[in-house]
C-alpha cells in the first residue's frame, strides 16, 4: 500500500520552506503512473515559489514492487554517513515486513533483497537495473572497476558516485554526480564489458567487497569515501 504524508521542505537552491506532500512508501504494483515518473526523472518535482528552482524533495520511503522482488528504501543524501546503522534498520525492517506478510506474499517477499539508496537519482538507478535484469553487486562491481581505470578524470570532480542511466551503443552509460550537493557534474561511457569482466570475476569480486553482495547499501561509494562520504 502506499501512503502520503505532509512534509516541511526547504529549496537547495534559495532556502524557502514549503510545505509538500510527499509518499512516505510507494506500492510500484499499484501506481504504475509513478513508477513512470520514477523512471523519467519527474517524480515528485516541485518548483520552488520564492525563486522558481525545480528539484526533487530530498526524503525517506520505502519503494516496493512484490511481484517483481523489489524493495527499496530511499534516504536523503546527506544522511549517507549513518549508512552503516541506516542498512541495519533497513534490514530489520524487512525482516519484520516479511514475517507480517499474508502467506499468499510472504515467498514473493521472502525472495527480495533489501536495498538502501540515496537520492531520487539512485532510487531511479535501483529500478533500471530491475529493468535491464543487472545484478546490482556485479553493476557497483563495474563502477569500481571503472573508477579504478579513469580515475584522471573523475578526481577533478571530488568525491563523487556514479550513476547508471542506461545501456547505449554497447556502453554504460553512468552520470557522474558529487556526493557534498548531488549535482551531476557529468557522464562517463564505460564499455558494457566490464559487467562481463565482473561477472567472470564474481567469486573474486564477492571475497574483495563482500558486502556489496550482502548489505542493503550496495554501492562502490561505501568503499571509495565510506562513512566520511
Amino acid at each position: 500500500m502506499s501512503h502520503l504524508c505532509g512534509e516541511t521542505i526547504a529549496c537547495p537552491a534559495c532556502g524557502a520552506a514549503a510545505e509538500l506532500t510527499l509518499f512516505r512508501s510507494l506500492n510500484g504494483e499499484r501506481v504504475p503512473a509513478q513508477v513512470e515518473l520514477l523512471l523519467d526523472g519527474t517524480f515528485e518535482q516541485h518548483t520552488c515559489a520564492a525563486c522558481g528552482h525545480r528539484f526533487q524533495p530530498e526524503h525517506r520511503m520505502l519503494y516496493a514492487h512484490v511481484p517483481a522482488r523489489v524493495w527499496v528504501v530511499m534516504c536523503p543524501r546527506v544522511d549517507r554517513p549513518r549508512f552503516a546503522v541506516l542498512e541495519h534498520g533497513v534490514a530489520l525492517l524487512f525482516a519484520e515486513s516479511a514475517a507480517g506478510a499474508p502467506e499468499v506474499v510472504s515467498g514473493m517477499v521472502a525472495g527480495a533483497r533489501p536495498r538502501l539508496v540515496f537520492g531520487q537519482h539512485m532510487l531511479r538507478e535501483s529500478l533500471r537495473t530491475v529493468q535491464a535484469g543487472i545484478d546490482p553487486a556485479l553493476l557497483e562491481c563495474a563502477k569500481l572497476l571503472a573508477y579504478r581505470r579513469r580515475m584522471p578524470e573523475l578526481v577533478r570532480h571530488g568525491p563523487a558516485e556514479l550513476c547508471c542511466e542506461g545501456v547505449e551503443a554497447g556502453e554504460l552509460r553512468l552520470a557522474i554526480h558529487t556526493l557534498g550537493d548531488g549535482r551531476r557534474a557529468g557522464e562517463l561511457r564505460a564499455p558494457e564489458g566490464l559487467l562481463d569482466e565482473a561477472a567472470a570475476a564474481r567469486d573474486e569480486l564477492a571475497g574483495r567487497y563482500p558486502d556489496l553482495f550482502s548489505r542493503p547499501y550496495v554501492s562502490a561509494t561505501r568503499y571509495l569515501f565510506g562513512a566520511a562520504a
